[in-house]
């Protein structure tokens, strides 16, 4: 292989993973994060073929890069495997703890890494196999098995096993591609070097961009599931009129959910993790990351804290706003509007009267001519005493 592809697709993988990383918000998306990175960290250490035992310190650095990227992968797996085990539904993934984890993660690698290493340079090299080529085989081997417990023993959260088995596969095939390489007789076939660069290529688009896609189709085809089951459920409800029967099936949504707890998630998330400051925010994503329904959680909204979604979420931004306007005054009024989640001048300026009754300008006017008028008074009394 031109080891300038897997330079290339190493470098994708590792920006897309710190890009992730620096907007994520809940422990899955850390995750996923993490996961970019330890792929593209594998792809960076096999773009180094000629390294051997006899090579300097640069080959030797390249080897536990290797080794390290390829556990931390593993673990990831591993703690999101032992997590889905744990928990009796998907809030656990929601926690205010949401980089413990990934730090933990992060510390086992480093200690798990150096005692493989370790153990690799204190024998000699006749007494143990190539090191990168036996990480790969072992690693594929857990890979496989982990694969087939996930996608089988949880079955009920589809979701997350969405999110997470794209990349399991990525990196079993990436894996398979450079173990099935050391063997003899592989090591120079064409067809499996074309394949090998093309894939590695390909892999970092298909994750950031196209499987996103697959799965918002997977989501709204659940929905839709869910969306027939309203309709059976409010065919059941006859001799009612309309009005009725659709107050009915608010209830009976809201009497399906468990509200302390929906509620619970919908503070940390926006008080804690303030997703509002997302412009994209949609109720499908925000629904997906609770783990209900968009039906669910549109009847939790408008029935439950009697708002529309639009309100809910623009309340929030608005207090943020209240807060830049005055902690920050050397800022303009649209930059605030844009980084509290609003993508327009108009819609911001309109959210804002609604909640306040004036314009931003005018609150922050208002606020500071409040300041300064409380600060002339002080210092007329002051003198005149």
């Amino acid at each position: 292989m031109d080891y300038r592809f897997l330079t290339i697709s190493a470098l994708l993988y590792i920006f897309i993973g710190l890009l992730r990383f620096r907007k994520a918000c809940y422990e899955l998306e850390f995750y996923r994060a993490l996961l970019f990175i330890s792929l593209g960290a594998i792809l960076w250490s096999y773009s180094e073929s000629s390294c051997t035992a006899e090579s300097g310190p640069y080959c030797s650095i390249l080897e536990f890069f290797f080794v390290y990227s390829s556990i931390l992968a593993a673990l990831v797996f591993f703690h999101f495997q032992r997590k889905l085990r744990s928990l009796k539904d998907e809030s656990g993934l929601f926690s205010k703890w949401t980089l413990m984890d990934p730090l933990r993660i992060g510390v086992q690698t480093v200690f798990a890494s150096a005692f493989v290493f370790a153990v690799w340079k204190i024998f000699a090299k006749k007494d143990l196999p190539n090191l990168i080529s036996t990480v790969s085989f072992l690693i594929c081997i857990y890979y496989i098995l982990i694969f087939i417990d996930i996608l089988f023993r949880f079955r009920k959260t589809r979701r997350e096993t969405l999110n997470l088995l794209p990349f399991l596969t990525v990196i079993l095939i990436v894996e398979a591609f450079e173990a099935i390489k050391q063997l003899q007789g592989f090591a120079g076939n064409l067809t499996l070097t074309i394949l090998d660069e093309y894939f590695v290529l390909i892999s970092p688009i298909v994750l950031h961009e196209i499987l996103p896609l697959e799965k918002r189709n997977f989501v709204r085809a659940e929905e839709f599931g869910n969306h027939s089951d309203l309709v059976s459920e409010e065919l059941k409800i006859k001799g009612a009129p309309y009005p009725n029967r659709k107050s009915q099936m608010k209830y009976n949504l809201l009497n399906n959910l468990n509200l302390p707890a929906v509620d619970q998630k919908l503070k940390i998330l926006f008080e804690e993790d303030k997703v509002y400051l997302d412009e994209d925010l949609r109720l499908p994503a925000l629904a997906e990351e609770i783990g209900i329904s968009v039906h669910h959680l549109s009847a939790f909204i408008n029935e439950y804290l009697g708002l529309s979604f639009n309100r809910f979420v623009n309340s929030y931004r608005v207090q943020e706003a209240k807060r830049m306007l005055l902690e920050e005054p050397e800022r303009t009024v649209l930059s605030i509007g844009m980084a509290v989640g609003f993508n327009s001048t108009s819609s911001f300026h309109r959210a804002f009267f609604t909640e306040t009754g004036l314009t931003p300008k005018q609150f922050r006017e208002d606020r500071f001519g409040s300041r300064l008028d409380m600060t002339s008074s002080a210092l007329e009394n002051f003198n005149l005493n």
